[in-house]
């Protein structure tokens, strides 16, 4: 919606890119890893540990995300969950501080970097 309301194309490609993130983590911008033609930087793997092992036991789903921890160990897949959570916060983040420069809010924080955030919002 936001981006609906500017016409600029930096600035609608640069909340693209917070949806990108937010939806499939920052790595899978840079790399993918796949396992048993599973990509594992993708929001499908971390809905996969929830609805599997965190929150719901979907015997399924559980018995694939074991596969996964026996493949990478426990540490490295509790990394992977971890990427991926962080992702999504920072991409909110990132939202928010974009709002809150539009709204003229001073103590806003960037998460991403200034000069980022201010020409996407100049560039408005």
């Amino acid at each position: 919606m936001l981006g609906k309301k500017f016409d600029s194309e930096k600035f609608r490609g640069h909340l693209k890119l917070q949806r990108t993130i937010f939806e499939d983590g920052e790595l899978k911008l840079y790399m993918q890893i796949s396992l048993n033609d599973q990509p594992l930087l993708d929001d499908a793997t971390l809905k996969l540990w929830l609805n599997g092992e965190q929150y719901h036991t979907d015997d399924e789903k559980a018995a694939t995300w074991k596969e996964i921890e026996k493949a990478l160990t426990i540490e490295n897949t509790r990394a992977l969950v971890i990427t991926q959570l962080q992702a999504k916060v920072k991409a909110l983040f990132n939202v928010q501080y974009i709002v809150n420069l539009i709204l003229g809010k001073a103590d806003a924080q960037p998460i991403i970097p200034p000069d980022l955030a201010q020409e996407a919002v100049q560039g408005r």
